[in-house]
């Protein structure tokens, strides 16, 4: 009598008879392969398809960094008369803006811009830009010396010695400027630019202090505001 043999701890098939021929592998060895597939995927054919993986997504490149297209001119006018004694551009994301008098008779108007004016005071956390007016300082006070008025050596690495750059023409006035630049602040990685910049014309000179977070981006922010800060000429 012809009997058929499952093997169910190895899946494989056999073939025989009762007192008679040996159990053998039914169908020959393609057989058993069958039966291993088989085992091996709960009796079902696998797929065509089983082991092809999906393909990996493409990877995606970061979005470029923003720049700014729009910029938003902010005026100090300390007598109330119209006539504003400074003016700068700044980024309109700037929204944080302070005009204010010092109270120091020869540098008495300041103009400060940031995404928050509270953390810019303090740290180095967030880009901002602070424009103070100096009287008739050309020969007293040149522009160097705001280097030494601002000296953050103890808490930011210098980057280099100061540069002097210019002069060049901005709007409405010729300037040069002296600049300082910082890194590696108040624990942060992020820096500082510090300038001294002559108005020639004007007879002034103006202190800038800026926190640069994007060297690229803020780099450029700066430029555009150095060369496009604005004094009322002194008579």
């Amino acid at each position: 009598m012809s009997i058929t043999v499952l093997r169910l701890d190895t899946g494989e098939v056999l073939e025989g008879e009762i007192n008679g021929r040996e159990l053998v592998p039914a169908g020959g060895a393609g057989a058993a392969g069958a039966g291993d597939a088989a085992a091996d995927d709960g009796g079902d054919p696998a797929p065509a398809n089983a082991d092809v993986a999906e393909p990996a997504p493409e990877p995606v490149a970061p979005a470029p960094a923003p720049t700014d297209t729009d910029y938003v001119e902010i005026y100090a006018d300390r007598y109330g008369d119209g006539a504003p004694e400074l003016s700068i551009e700044a980024p309109a994301e700037w929204s944080d803006v302070r005009t204010a008098l010092t109270g120091d008779d020869y540098c008495p108007q300041e103009i400060a811009v940031s995404t928050d004016l509270a953390a810019f005071d303090s740290n180095w956390t967030v880009p901002g830009i602070s424009v103070t007016l100096c009287h008739d300082f050309v020969e007293s006070f040149p522009a160097e010396d705001v280097l030494y008025t601002y000296d953050y050596s103890s808490s930011c690495d210098v980057v280099h010695e100061p540069v002097t750059v210019g002069p060049w023409s901005g709007e409405f006035h010729s300037r040069f400027m002296v600049l300082q630049e910082y890194e590696s602040c108040g624990g942060t990685v992020n820096g500082t630019f510090v300038a001294g910049v002559e108005l020639v014309d004007a007879g002034h000179v103006v202190m800038v202090v800026m926190t640069v977070v994007d060297p690229v981006v803020d780099g450029d922010r700066f430029r555009r505001i150095v060369n496009g800060i604005l004094a009322d000429p002194i008579d």
